[in-house]
């Protein structure tokens, strides 16, 4: 597509515009000079198509996608011209664009995000044309600048290589990738270079970016992610406002838009896209529930953009904000009070799916002496409050995103506390088999954020720690096991040994449903029936993997005993006889051998069962 060009604005046109932009009048007497060198010419360039747009934005002759994407289109030409000039064809390097210009959607003063990607032969050669390619764009000349360029969003950040391999790339992301780069690459996009590189490089990013599992700390990521980019809260005064970073702002709605993009993606396919529109075409047509959300949204998306384009085509400056004392754009009391409006409704649309915007994190007292003093309010003795919890909070989370799952840990800290609270004299026994579970999981983040999400799963755990010595060590001990206990049975393993233990697991926690169920019902029937229940599915499990071993064998089982009645209670022995109708068989007898040592195999939990 193609704006208006300068020469169709009149006279008068091009007089009010140069009127109300600095750099509009500037740029006018720029582009009648003759290039003197390449800097020059692509300044030259670069400041004829930046007054289409300008002018775009100061007449509304086009959209706000339609002038953003224009400017895409003239910064990726300038890029190339660069690209070509300093002899880059040659090198097994790619460029690739992130953030806006990656998107299409370039503003009139952005910096642009770039990535190199690849290996070249000759690393001194290559970084010598890149120092020189930046320098051509973004020196100030006595024409201006073509592009400001930034290769900071690259693994490791200035302190990493400025070419980066495949080999490192893959590492880095695969190993220490946060959820902020997965974000962002979701609007990565090849701009020129090797395309040997660019099939390689675009494989990893998508199975980067899109996971075909439910990742459960995602959710939290990205809750803690927004508090962080609003962890100084960028509140509009009386005269201005922030249109990038103020709650409610661009940068809501965009982390809105691709955190969408991230979570259902990886099942989704036309959710892998750069383009806003198109992110949000996919997303109306996928979740129909949040369509009016993301309508409002997207209207909200074009109207701040343009908003932020005018601020930019006032100076051509690198800003966001948006002033009242300024003579362009003029914004008078009712536009005033309709944009902060606006951007009160965003922020609520964007906290159904991410949170209230809270940078705390946590609602814990900060130092351990303020934190003695709140458990001591709760009803909790000196011995939790002065040993057990000082334990506690000094087992923290071993991750390499250490700040997100320490706030996750502390919430969780937060929660727990207060449902113990309610707890009575069990209070501070449920306490001290907490610090337990604690050190057992501390690394499990993941477990931490299940533990958030499932408000419920939280209040069960309490329930065992005050109910049940027995329950509460086989928790302790392993936690993991809270998983089955939310998403059901795992199906066995091909592993004999993983099969074994997935039968353990099964057994205890049918335990621990049982024993809880018996705390609410106070009835020993039911629970003799589940535990009896439980014990006739393992039997006949163990049964199908003794067969699938020994084809040619073959046994019944007859319960006797509490198991035969349903009688079956904690800790039972399993009483029952093995029957074969017909000869038996040297099969036969392996097979119940096997039968039996593997009921009494010790795992992690112990026994899966005694027999007698």
């Amino acid at each position: 597509m193609r704006l208006k060009p300068i020469s169709e604005y009149s006279k008068d046109q091009l007089g009010s515009a140069s009127q109300n932009s600095t750099a509009i009048a500037r740029y006018l007497q720029f582009i009648k000079k003759t290039p003197s060198s390449f800097e020059n010419e692509i300044r030259i360039e670069r400041h004829e198509a930046w007054l289409e747009c300008a002018l775009a934005v100061f007449h509304q002759t086009a959209s706000p996608a339609d002038i953003c994407l224009y400017w895409s289109h003239a910064a990726q030409d300038l890029l190339e011209k660069a690209w070509a000039h300093f002899g880059f064809a040659k090198e097994p390097i790619a460029l690739y664009a992130l953030g806006k210009l990656g998107a299409g959607e370039l503003n009139l003063s952005s910096d642009v995000d770039l990535i190199l990607l690849g290996a070249s032969p000759n690393p001194q050669q290559a970084l010598g044309k890149i120092k020189k390619f930046k320098k051509a764009l973004e020196q100030q000349t006595d024409l201006g600048f073509a592009l400001r360029v930034d290769f900071d969003l690259r693994p490791d950040g200035t302190w990493g290589p400025l070419i980066v391999s495949v080999p490192m790339f893959q590492d880095h992301y695969w190993s220490r990738g946060e959820t902020w780069e997965r974000l962002a690459f979701v609007r990565l996009r090849f701009l020129c270079g090797d395309k040997l590189v660019k099939e390689e490089i675009e494989d990893l990013v998508n199975r980067f970016c899109y996971r075909k599992f439910t990742d459960f700390t995602l959710h939290e990521d990205l809750k803690s992610l927004r508090a962080r980019i609003h962890s100084v809260k960028t509140m509009p005064s009386d005269q201005k406002v922030n249109l990038k970073l103020t709650v409610g702002g661009i940068r809501d709605i965009e982390l809105y838009i691709h955190s969408l993009q991230v979570i259902h993606g990886g099942r989704i396919l036309d959710l892998r896209t750069q383009s806003t529109n198109k992110a949000v075409d996919s997303l109306i047509h996928h979740f129909p529930d949040k369509a009016k959300d993301l309508k409002f949204l997207r209207q909200s998306y074009w109207y701040l953009r343009d908003l932020e384009n005018q601020v930019q085509a006032y100076s051509d400056g690198h800003t966001h904000i948006l002033e009242r004392s300024l003579p362009y754009p003029k914004v008078t009391d009712q536009k005033w009070s309709e944009l902060r409006s606006q951007m009160e409704q965003i922020d609520s649309a964007v906290s159904k799916l991410l949170g209230d915007v809270d940078a705390s994190q946590t609602q814990l007292p900060n130092g351990i002496e303020e934190q003695i003093g709140w458990l001591t309010e709760l009803g909790f003795n000196d011995k939790s409050s002065t040993q057990v919890w000082p334990e506690i909070i000094k087992a923290t989370a071993l991750s390499h995103k250490k700040d997100r799952d320490e706030n996750i840990r502390k919430e969780l800290l937060f929660n727990f506390v207060n449902i113990l609270a309610d707890k009575g004299s069990k209070r501070d026994l449920a306490l001290s088999y907490f610090l337990d579970f604690a050190k057992s999981a501390r690394a499990k983040s993941t477990l931490f954020a299940l533990l958030i999400r499932e408000k419920k799963l939280l209040s069960l755990l309490a329930n065992v720690f005050v109910s049940s010595n027995y329950m509460s060590q086989v928790l302790t001990t392993r936690p993991e096991l809270l998983d089955s206990l939310v998403y059901g049975h795992q199906e066995l393993p091909p592993s004999l040994d993983e099969a074994l233990e997935v039968l353990m697991d099964r057994k205890l926690i049918s335990e621990i449903r049982a024993s809880l169920d018996f705390q609410n019902s106070r009835d020993a029937t039911e629970t003799s029936q589940t535990l009896s229940s439980t014990a006739d599915q393992i039997a006949l499990d163990l049964k199908h993997l003794v067969k699938s071993e020994i084809p040619n064998s073959d046994f019944r089982v007859f319960a006797l005993g509490k198991w035969g009645t349903n009688e079956l209670s904690f800790h039972s022995d399993l009483d029952f006889i093995l029957v074969k109708p017909g000869k038996l068989t040297e099969q036969d007898h392996k097979a119940a051998k096997r039968f039996i040592n593997y009921l009494r195999s010790p795992q992690r939990g112990g026994k899966i069962y005694d027999i007698d």
